[in-house]
């Protein structure tokens, strides 16, 4: 059964230090950002003739799972690598 220590703090610090060198949420965050953004910017723009007609939920159903699948297996695996010894540091 788990239990609930009053004494301990439910949630951790926003930058807490990171073993073995792991970046911090905020630098992962910062990171994703500036990669998502220009995805979704183009991926609205180019689509926008194709799927201007639908509605916005209908729209992003199908933008959102590209999105994903370009940050996932393309943008953020150039992003860490490039960035490394910041998001490290």
């Amino acid at each position: 059964m788990n239990t609930v220590n009053p004494s301990k703090p439910l949630s951790t610090p926003a930058d807490p230090p990171t073993p073995g060198g792991r970046p911090t949420a905020w630098k992962m965050w910062l990171l994703t950002v500036c990669g998502i953004y220009p995805i979704i910017t183009v991926l609205v723009v180019l689509t926008e003739p194709l799927l201007g007609h639908l509605a916005p939920p209908l729209r992003l159903a199908v933008l959102i799972p590209i999105a994903v699948a370009a940050m996932t297996w393309l943008v953020m695996p150039v992003l860490t690598r490039r960035c490394h010894s910041w998001l490290t540091r």
